[in-house]
């Protein structure tokens, strides 16, 4: 039962072969440009939306912890990024680690920015 779980892990060819397939879709250059769309909702609007469902004597504690600094706003403003994103141009590739993740493989030793093969 075990080994039919697995899959095959694709060659770093294949892998290769994929990323340039996708570059031809999405050029890298895309990747950085961001304009908020004429259309975009209010960032304050979009925060106070995000308030409902709250203990109304905990909000004020919310945005003070967000006032922090800019990782802890980030954190608490999901909504708003996911709306920012959305007009992002799109891989399709699907990003699975979160940014604790990544602080924990840090912690155990991982070096950033070193791939492992």
């Amino acid at each position: 039962m075990q080994n039919e779980l697995r899959t095959a892990l694709p060659t770093n060819e294949e892998r290769r072969t994929a990323g340039r397939a996708l570059r031809e879709r999405v050029k890298r250059g895309d990747l950085g440009r961001w304009e908020p769309r004429k259309d975009r909702p209010d960032p304050i609007d979009l925060i106070e939306e995000a308030h409902a469902g709250r203990l109304d004597h905990l909000i004020p504690v919310r945005i003070g912890r967000m006032a922090a600094s800019p990782y802890a706003f980030l954190r608490g403003a999901a909504a708003l990024m996911a709306e920012d994103f959305s007009s992002l141009a799109r891989t399709g590739l699907v990003r699975r680690c979160a940014p604790r993740q990544l602080r924990i493989l840090r912690l155990a030793g991982a070096r950033p920015g070193v791939r492992s093969q």
